[in-house]
């Protein structure tokens, strides 16, 4: 897949427009509150840091090794 390709694959990330006419909107996890989450429940709540630092190096073992789709899925497009 070529850098065209991938930004328009990516360019409404986490929209998804279903066979059906719906439209689904992934979740999104964010950095700041799930650290935040972690730090206030004591390490209770703390599947979103983990999920986070699961993604990261994921992302960065794919970008080393110069898969750029699988970056793209990850984090959207990188411009």
């Amino acid at each position: 897949m070529n850098e065209t390709e991938l930004i328009e694959r990516t360019k409404n990330y986490g929209i998804t427009n279903n066979k059906d006419g719906t439209t689904t909107i992934k979740m999104k996890l964010s950095v700041e509150g799930s650290i935040n989450n972690c730090i206030y429940s004591q390490g209770e709540d703390s599947w979103g840091a983990k999920e986070i630092v699961r993604i990261y190096y994921e992302g960065r073992r794919a970008w080393l090794q110069g898969d750029l789709e699988t970056v793209a899925d990850f984090f959207g497009v990188l411009v």
